[in-house]
């Protein structure tokens, strides 16, 4: 591209990180990001977690905290809650191949809710979380 008179751009980085996470040596792809003259944007970013996760790289932190026992009571009782009220969750969101009880279980350990949990679970009512 140099040649042709081209400068790269973020973009064009970007894709060759796309390409290379493709080929799947996620080493590879985090050696180029790690070597580019930008700063890797939020998309950048992504597609490296994206081929971390094809890879079966990531770990689930959750299940690493301290007290994700009592997070995950937390979460229990709050959708057993909100189920007693009438709550059905809409699994049709769930894009997952599994089965729909699954589905279920994918919704209520969503990072955010996961966050909720915790905040509850450490402040004490009226205390905003």
């Amino acid at each position: 591209m140099i040649e042709s008179g081209i400068e790269p751009s973020i973009e064009h980085y970007g894709c060759m990180v796309d390409l290379l996470h493709g080929a799947g040596d996620v080493n590879e792809v985090y050696n180029f990001i790690q070597t580019m003259p930008f700063s890797p944007n939020p998309v950048i970013w992504r597609t490296l977690l994206i081929a971390c996760q094809k890879n079966k790289m990531l770990h689930r932190g959750d299940s690493n905290h301290l007290e994700a026992k009592e997070i995950r009571q937390v979460l229990k009782d709050i959708s057993e809650r909100v189920g007693d009220s009438g709550y059905e969750p809409r699994i049709s969101d769930v894009l997952h191949y599994v089965v729909d009880e699954e589905k279920g279980i994918y919704l209520c350990e969503h990072g955010e809710r996961l966050a909720i949990a915790y905040g509850l679970l450490k402040t004490k009512a009226p205390a905003p979380i």
